[in-house]
């Protein structure tokens, strides 16, 4: 059964739907992250309330044709999470590269599909769910044996993750990721990596410190993380970073999801690669 799937996410038909699939997801992740860089801009600014990932889309259903929009970045996120599926049976390299590469598309593939729930659920019926879904299940947790350590575990696990992004943003090989792009585009890129990395790395720290202090009630996503960071004055420069470099990360995806050259991480590339050497 495993052979067959694979054999069928390695045809050249699933490798061109992959990498279509792909370029769609990463245009609405783009949309995602220059809006919620617009909405950071603005919270720094005093002149909105600083929002996560799903804050920003409920944000959007205050405007004119919001639902649209929403809906179809939910299809985007929908994409993006088949792409990831396609690219579970699709690993290449050692084993632990392969071990390493499909750890990470099976949890982005169970972001994007709950993104895009998320979103469909907030085009067709105008509720975004449960406002306080992080505390819950961070209480919910907390009821199991073990909770506080499986919460510093995933605590360190996302901070993992931001620091891979870190690592992208100082050493990686734009060049390589980014073929036949700009300096200057490189350079956004680069940029926008390390917010996205900071970002993360801020909830991480946030939920390390939910489950060293046994305090539950006062877990939260991103969006607590940015309204904790702009109620500090000293902090504003800081937002003011973030807000930019989350615009051009956005802005950047947009451009690569317009050219259909996508990194090297990015899913289109393990379904459409080659086999390796």
């Amino acid at each position: 059964m495993t052979d067959a799937l694979k054999n069928a996410a390695t045809s050249p038909a699933a490798r061109r739907a992959a990498h279509g699939l792909t370029r769609v997801g990463i245009a609405a992740r783009g949309i995602l992250y220059a809006l919620l860089g617009l909405i950071t801009l603005l919270a720094a600014a005093h002149l909105q309330r600083a929002r996560g990932p799903k804050g920003t889309l409920v944000a959007l259903l205050a405007y004119p044709a919001g639902r649209i929009v929403v809906f179809l970045l939910a299809v985007g996120f929908l994409s993006f999470a088949v792409a990831h599926l396609f690219a579970l049976f699709t690993p290449h390299g050692s084993p632990w590269k392969i071990w390493g590469e499909r750890t990470l598309h099976l949890f982005l593939l169970a972001t994007y599909a709950s993104l895009a729930l998320f979103a469909f659920t907030l085009a067709l019926y105008r509720t975004g769910g449960n406002p306080h879904q992080t505390r819950d299940w961070v209480e919910w947790l907390f009821s199991w044996p073990g909770g506080r350590i499986a919460l510093l575990l995933i605590a360190l696990g996302i901070a993992g993750f931001g620091g891979f992004e870190e690592w992208r943003a100082a050493l990686g090989s734009s060049r390589q990721e980014l073929p036949g792009a700009r300096l200057l585009v490189r350079s956004l890129w680069r940029f926008g990596i390390a917010a996205r990395g900071a970002l993360f790395i801020g909830v991480a720290f946030a939920l390390a410190r939910v489950a060293f202090d046994n305090k539950p009630q006062q877990a939260g996503g991103m969006g607590d993380v940015l309204r904790a960071l702009i109620a500090y004055p000293a902090a504003r420069p800081l937002m003011l970073l973030l807000a930019a470099g989350l615009m051009s990360y956005g802005l950047v995806e947009l451009l690569i999801a317009r050219r259909g050259e996508a990194p090297e991480t990015a899913p289109a590339n393990a379904a459409a690669a080659p086999a390796p050497a």
